[in-house]
């Protein structure tokens, strides 16, 4: 290992402290590229990183990186607040599994893969050991469907037990997989061995999985050309309530937003209140389910179950949607059209945050970032760039109006001195004077990635 992984047995237990990142989902070669982005949250000391590499048998995964061949792990470093930029490009034969990351200094990342049939911004996968939730969804004719991938983040076998929930909680299904040590499995719905079989060529439901030891998992919905990522819902949300904050809603001019919801509740129903506000603050009007929507919506969902919203992609309408509950939910936004394909999860409530940033203009790369105000007032947003090494480049400052929303791309802010981002990876960085929630994608030709937003 190198200085900063090497774990002093008498050093205090703070300063022996790593902090871990997991992909449930790796995959390079063949036609297929993989970039990882991991950001030191430190803001004072360098961050010692290892990064593993298995395969879905858990044995160690081998493949081209910048002109050299990992053999199941590499090694770098991060300045503080900096970034740094692993990039597969694809070439080789296809290699999949999944990555742990070890660091010394708190980390935040996504991976990125993507090729001809999608790109998928997929961020850190929680560490579970109390099973998880997920929404499914296939149609044949429509040729969306869905995958899950689960990584063995144990050392020895274990064992996933899965049951398939139809959208009113009722069991339909179960199905078991072994897991080797480290290893993966990565599956679509219907390549599960399920009993009874069920019929999944118009499906929409929930999968439920428990584990025999520490799991870690992807979701991601795949439509022609196109994948978006879905959530991923611990069990030990259930019990708790709260809002769900979708910073970017849109629809219209061929764009559709359809909102998943997930009742975590077993004994009762949900009954949502569903608020559409335009980047001003006011209530958003639109067409749902051919129903025209003024600015509010109140959905009841059963207990256990799951409730799709869909947009026709009629008229035009952009802003922000906000779902309260009487009962614990989860839920996520996928949004799309000819551009491409994004799910995106609920923004948590925050006043400081970072996210990575992309701009290479030749590639057609870019990064937007969409801010809910979650305020009754305005808020006002300080916002910093910084290079890979941490540096400060330049600041801006915004304001939202009360309830309001603002979507831009890196390039779009105010910035002072003006920058020059042709050609830019690096971070951003907001404080707000309120409360906020976030989203950022990034862009690529005819496609969209999720990308993480962390708490500072």
């Amino acid at each position: 290992y190198p200085d900063g992984l090497i774990v002093d047995p008498g050093a205090p237990a703070q300063a022996s402290r790593t902090h871990d990142l997991h992909f449930a989902q790796f995959a390079t070669g063949g036609g297929l590229f993989s970039e990882m982005l991991l950001m030191n949250l430190d803001p004072e000391e360098e961050a010692d990183v290892e990064v593993e590499f298995h395969g879905s048998d858990g044995e160690a995964l081998s493949f081209p990186l910048g002109g050299d061949v990992v053999v199941g792990q590499t090694y770098l470093s991060i300045p503080p607040l900096g970034m740094r930029v692993l990039q597969m490009d694809g070439s080789g034969a296809l290699a999949g599994g999944s990555s742990h990351v070890r660091s010394t200094k708190e980390l935040a990342g996504v991976l990125i893969f993507g090729g001809s049939f999608g790109l998928a911004g997929v961020g850190n996968s929680a560490s579970l050991d109390n099973g998880f939730l997920a929404p499914m969804e296939s149609n044949a004719a429509a040729e969306i469907n869905t995958g899950i991938a689960v990584a063995n983040l144990e050392s020895e076998e274990t064992t996933l037990h899965l049951r398939l929930l139809g959208p009113s909680g009722t069991e339909l299904a179960t199905s078991t997989e072994p897991l080797d040590p480290n290893g993966q499995k990565a599956v679509f719905l219907n390549e599960l061995g399920w009993s009874p079989q069920v019929d999944l060529s118009d499906f929409q439901g929930l999968i439920e999985v428990t584990s025999s030891g520490r799991t870690a998992a992807t979701v991601l919905q795949t439509r022609p050309r196109q994948y978006a990522t879905m959530p991923v819902v611990s069990r030990s949300l259930i019990g708790s309530t709260g809002d769900l904050n979708f910073a970017q809603f849109a629809t219209g001019g061929g764009l559709f937003s359809e909102m998943t919801l997930l009742n975590l509740d077993q004994q009762n129903d949900a009954q949502l209140d569903i608020a559409f506000r335009n980047f001003e603050g006011d209530p958003l009007s639109f067409q749902l389910d051919n129903s025209l929507v003024q600015g509010s919506l109140q959905v009841s969902v059963p207990a256990s179950g799951m409730r799709i919203l869909r947009t026709t992609g009629s008229g035009s309408a952009v802003g922000s949607a906000r779902v309260s509950s009487n009962r614990s939910i989860a839920g996520v936004l996928v949004f799309g059209g000819a551009f491409g394909l994004a799910g995106v999860g609920s923004g948590e409530e925050l006043q400081e945050f970072a996210a990575p940033m992309e701009k290479i203009a030749s590639a057609g790369i870019d990064t937007g970032i969409a801010v809910m105000n979650l305020e009754n007032r305005a808020v006002s947003l300080n916002v910093r760039l910084r290079n890979l090494e941490g540096q400060q480049l330049a600041p801006a400052d915004e304001t939202l109006a009360a309830r309001g929303q603002r979507a831009v791309f890196v390039g779009e802010f105010s910035w002072s001195p003006a920058l020059d981002l042709r050609n830019f990876q690096g971070v951003l960085e907001v404080t707000a004077d309120g409360n906020v929630a976030v989203t950022v994608l990034q862009l690529r030709p005819g496609q969209y990635a999720t990308m993480p937003v962390v708490a500072r």
